[in-house]
């Protein structure tokens, strides 16, 4: 790839019994990096069959594109299968996934083939954005009447719907298991949930860049490392690897994707490494705990949304295509019928026409009651902690 060569890296001077150590020679990617070189980054192999765009948010509210291929997505999804075998759940066995669909609440229409093949998986969706009171009750309808073998959910919106449940005293269906992705699984979390459902609560670990990179087994001993797909590594402040049980930030290789493999790439996440073998015996490294991005919960009178949801809206304009006129935003919900929105311009004429769209979205998942205003910013700083905030509700859970 020509970003590779530009820094004169000589991949054919790695050998194979050193190439942990030979890896390290090669910089870390980080996000700005992706942006600003992504077409000296990925190569077009005419031997795919299959090579396509994707897009993520990022914990900074930075969006970043990449490519991948069908030699990737076909790991990624042997990945989900094995994950999901993990948590009882076998192909073909009923699964609900309580996940964002944009088309759906858009009123957009919904493609034959993905319909076609959610009923050959023998799955069904229940839309995220669809939180209200109202919703939120025929989601459990919808359970009972399904009686899924396993619940595949963002975290905060199984939560909310765990919440709901207990608090109007709703009986519902119990799973063989529960899998959340898509944000941190709290203690607190962990245990509402599994108490309202009567069922253990598996924990995935992945972003849209790479992939799902760990998951518990059903010891529940901490996360294993995806070591088929990728490779990673746990670093200090100094770029050194960290000592097990030390907290550090997560590196990432991907092993997978021979179109645009993302090398040494910075997710933006903290990790602690165990030095601890799990009891079910399949000996892949453990991480004990992910200190990921925090989300946040958007509250209106309509609906409490899971914020991975509301991003989701902001990653694409029309069929993978990203919106191009910020290069940063920060979301910020004053009360319940009042959201701001700073973004950094970088295209003022491109942005008075998606501004419009991103308008037209928020009001029909939000309300159309719900202010929606714009703040075009030089500058976006960090929380306290140093992180990047894409999303902060300042109303109370």
């Amino acid at each position: 790839m020509p970003y590779y060569k530009i820094l004169n890296i000589n991949f054919d001077s790695f050998k194979e019994d050193t190439i942990f150590e030979d890896i390290k020679n090669i910089p870390f990617l980080t996000k700005k990096e992706l942006r600003e070189e992504y077409d000296n980054l990925y190569i077009i192999n005419p031997k795919l069959k299959r090579i396509y765009p994707n897009a993520s948010g990022g914990s900074t509210g930075e969006p970043t594109r990449f490519m991948q291929d069908n030699y990737y997505s076909d790991w990624i999804v042997a990945t989900k299968i094995l994950y999901n075998e993990w948590a009882g759940e076998k192909i073909g066995e009923p699964l609900i996934k309580l996940w964002g669909s944009e088309r759906d609440i858009l009123g957009e229409s919904k493609s034959l083939l993905n319909e076609l093949a959610n009923w050959v998986r023998n799955l069904k969706l229940l839309n995220s954005f669809r939180m209200t009171q109202k919703e939120m009750k025929k989601h459990i309808e919808e359970i009972n009447l399904y009686k899924p073998k396993m619940i595949l959910a963002y975290v905060r919106s199984i939560y909310e719907l765990a919440k709901f449940a207990r608090e109007n005293k709703l009986a519902v269906y119990s799973p063989y298991s529960i899998m959340t992705s898509t944000g941190v699984l709290y203690p607190e979390y962990r245990k509402l949930i599994e108490k309202v459902f009567n069922c253990f609560v598996f924990n995935r670990y992945g972003s849209r860049e790479v992939g799902d990179m760990a998951c518990d087994c059903e010891k529940h001993e901490g996360l294993h490392l995806n070591v088929f797909n990728h490779y990673i590594e746990i670093i200090d402040k100094n770029g050194k690897n960290c000592e097990p049980g030390k907290m550090g930030e997560v590196v990432v290789t991907t092993l997978r994707n021979y179109t645009m493999p993302l090398i040494r790439f910075k997710i933006e996440d903290m990790a602690i490494l165990s030095n601890k073998k799990c009891s079910c015996n399949r000996g892949l490294p453990i991480i004990d705990k992910i200190v990921g991005r925090t989300n946040s919960i958007i509250r209106t009178n309509k609906s409490a949304i899971d914020s991975a949801a509301i991003t989701a809206l902001l990653y694409f304009y029309r069929e993978n295509i990203l919106f191009k006129s910020f290069s940063k935003y920060q979301i910020i919900q004053k009360t319940k019928n009042n959201i701001e929105m700073k973004v950094i311009v970088v295209d003022k004429q491109l942005w008075k026409k998606e501004k419009k769209k991103i308008r037209e979205k928020f009001k029909k998942v939000l309300g159309e009651d719900v202010s929606v205003l714009f703040k075009e910013v030089k500058s976006i700083e960090p929380s306290k902690s140093g992180k990047y905030m894409y999303i902060i509700s300042e109303v109370e859970n």
